[in-house]
């Protein structure tokens, strides 16, 4: 269970996108690769690992083949590093009625009423005053201790609360932290300057988050389910990172792309549909001497994974499930097919995937949705935009996607684990 105890400890660490690629740094230099920046000329060279995170909530890895040759193609795994809460707006301070609390809005689709009565905390991401105006210096931030909470109004003071009431997330979903405070303090900034040392004039400006401190664990009768905050998409950015590290080939590049910003479009520069995967992959090639016709002879000989949840069966919502093609948790992790090409379908692709499966004897479901029901889009589809490469969506299937804290099962993620492993290794 040693794979499942580091996994629990990189999703209970990953609490804003900031903090994920903070530990996918960290894992990725333990092994030897090296870091490197955008804004800098790059010598790559064979044999060697390098990544690159340009914007914080973003991270871009790969590894170069010791011979790479005229035939060389990339392998490509993609996944995202935010997942659904709460951001904390300018100016959060709420005072009245003998209560402290904090003003935040929703970043994403959360499920509003799992966030109710759960322990709460802030991080995120502080930038202080540097050397002149364009120089300001960028630091994470994490408050350990549990510091609010939002409480659920009681059932005698709403009668109908067990048959559906609308959340409005502005009056009901603000976290209290305290009971008073003194006139015209600010709590949140004080309590920033102290973590991170510094005055708190030097504060310029901060982006932070309200997260769930509750920890991961593995549960079940059987010790068979994870149950989780963040599992949507730590999970698969854990098995990326994890695969790279792992996989080698002689004569070719693997790559993983971790980008921020999935749960609300990916439309920024740190999101998928930004044009940097494009300008780092002409980066390694150029700074080879690499032609761009041979670039864009490379991509066609290449393909990628989109990784990302999948709805599993719920045993109590059945009927949610397409009638031959429902995910059923610890058989196996999802490739999932849709015709409006809300994910990647690409038969040769799927055809890959399966003969690994195939002869490597890893387990894998089918996954299409009901035809009455719109799934979320993924990576998958925005990545074929800019990539002529082949392309394939997977993942774990889930219960309670969304949720401050979601399920999944161990046997899925070893499945899931060994399939992107055997992705990054496999020589042909």
């Amino acid at each position: 269970m040693k794979e499942i105890k580091e996994l629990l400890g990189f999703m209970n660490k990953g609490v804003t996108p900031y903090q994920v690629v903070e530990e996918g740094k960290k894992q990725l230099l333990e092994a030897g690769f090296i870091e490197l920046k955008l804004q800098e000329d790059w010598y790559i060279k064979e044999g060697y690992d390098y990544f690159v995170a340009p914007n914080n909530g973003e991270l871009i890895a790969f590894s170069v083949g010791a011979g790479l040759s005229f035939h060389t193609d990339i392998r490509l795994g993609v996944a995202h590093t935010d997942y659904p809460m709460f951001r904390i707006k300018p100016n959060p301070q709420m005072e009245g009625n003998g209560y402290l609390k904090l003003n935040v809005e929703p970043y994403g689709g959360a499920i509003y009423g799992t966030w109710f009565d759960r322990p709460l905390s802030i991080a995120g991401k502080v930038v202080l005053k540097g050397e002149n105006a364009f120089s300001p210096i960028t630091k994470l931030v994490q408050f350990k201790k549990s510091i609010g909470i939002i409480p659920s109004l009681a059932i005698h003071m709403n009668r109908q609360v067990n048959k559906g009431v609308e959340i409005n997330p502005q009056k009901e979903l603000l976290p209290i932290l305290q009971t008073t405070v003194k006139e015209n303090q600010e709590v949140i900034l004080k309590e920033i300057a102290k973590e991170l040392k510094v005055k708190q004039e030097e504060i310029l400006d901060v982006d932070l988050y309200v997260y769930v401190t509750e920890q991961g664990e593995v549960i079940g009768m059987n010790q068979e389910f994870i149950s989780s905050p963040r599992i949507d998409n730590l999970l698969s950015v854990k098995a990326l990172v994890d695969g790279l590290i792992a996989g080698k080939r002689k004569h070719h590049i693997n790559m993983i792309g971790l980008f921020n910003h999935e749960e609300i479009g990916s439309q920024s520069k740190e999101g998928a549909d930004s044009q940097t995967l494009s300008l780092v992959i002409e980066k390694i090639f150029t700074s080879r001497g690499v032609s761009k016709d041979k670039i864009i002879s490379t991509l066609a000989r290449s393909m990628y994974l989109s990784v990302d949840g999948a709805h599993g069966l719920h045993p109590n919502y059945s009927e949610k499930q397409d009638p031959t093609n429902s995910l059923t948790l610890g058989k196996g992790f999802a490739i999932k097919t849709s015709s409006s090409q809300r994910y990647v379908t690409d038969l040769e692709a799927i055809s890959v995937i399966k003969a690994i499966c195939e002869e490597k004897d890893i387990p894998y479901q089918m996954q299409v949705n009901r035809s009455d029901l719109v799934g979320g889009q993924t990576l998958g589809p925005i990545l074929s935009k800019s990539l002529p490469m082949k392309g394939v969506d997977m993942g774990v299937p889930m219960l309670a996607m969304h949720s401050a804290r979601e399920l999944c099962h161990v046997k899925d993620y070893e499945a899931l684990a060994m399939l992107i492993r055997s992705f990054f290794a496999y020589e042909n």
